[in-house]
């Protein structure tokens, strides 16, 4: 597997060349390309709302993953625990993990093995959650556990010149 600045940088270059224009692309490029790069059989970035404590679907990648957009639940969970804490957190046993909850597979059908969670942030507020899932080679490993939150960052990062962008826009009009 490529080392981490080699993935950071085929992350970034693909992200110029795709030049997603609009926020919900720049979600699905994260969850698309960061599941490849990370090789895992899924991914989910569900959009946080710090006010009401949730976190709903608004992208995922996988076996089920149509089924699951559009859904919301409070704070719990892998994602919960990562919305909660502001950290990344790498699960590679979920059946030992007491911040995992069968709910989601048990409603699915899908069988979470392991898990890297990672907080999307901009500008100190919290975007969301982005979620890779059961990986390829068995278990994630730390320098995989090391990439996610770059890439993260950097979607967070155009997320948030989007929203700006849009803001001025009624400005300059």
């Amino acid at each position: 597997m490529p080392d981490t600045l080699e993935l950071l940088l085929k992350f970034s270059e693909d992200l110029g060349l795709e030049s997603p224009r609009t926020e919900d692309a720049l979600w699905e490029y994260l969850v698309r390309k960061g599941a490849g790069l990370l090789c895992c059989h899924a991914a989910s970035f569900f959009e946080a709302d710090e006010t009401k404590r949730t976190l709903t679907f608004k992208k995922s990648l996988g076996p089920v993953g149509g089924d699951l957009v559009g859904l919301s639940f409070g704070y719990q969970g892998i994602v919960g625990a990562c919305a909660e804490t502001r950290k990344s957190i790498l699960i590679n046993d979920t059946e030992t993990s007491p911040f995992f909850t069968k709910k989601v597979d048990k409603g699915s059908g899908f069988k979470t093995k392991n898990v890297i969670a990672v907080p999307v942030l901009a500008n100190g507020a919290l975007l969301g959650v982005v979620e890779f899932i059961n990986s390829m080679e068995g278990a994630f490993t730390e320098d995989q556990f090391r990439t996610a939150p770059l890439l993260a960052a950097l979607i967070g990062r155009d997320v948030c010149i989007r929203r700006l962008e849009a803001a001025a826009r009624p400005l300059a009009a």
